[in-house]
């Protein structure tokens, strides 16, 4: 998650979305890419952060779930 979000344009759509959702964090924490698990779940739910990015950030962004949901998640692939 923290690569992903120091990846991102910070004048872009999906870095500003990312703002609006979680006001309490810092700028810092924010350009860092610093979440807790709570944050980071709720954003891989999140289909309008989805919407928000370029391509490039989309597949990263698939990329980076199927990680979660696949090797971090409660449940192990079969892969």
């Amino acid at each position: 998650m923290k690569q992903f979000v120091k990846a991102l344009d910070k004048e872009g759509e999906c870095f500003k979305y990312l703002c609006e959702q979680f006001p309490g964090l810092s700028d810092a924490k924010l350009k860092e890419g610093i979440f807790v698990r709570p944050g980071m779940r709720k954003l891989l739910k999140d289909e309008t952060f989805v919407t928000k990015m370029e391509m490039k950030e989309k597949n990263a962004w698939n990329s980076f779930k199927l990680v979660v949901t696949g090797v971090l998640g409660n449940k192990k692939d079969l892969n």
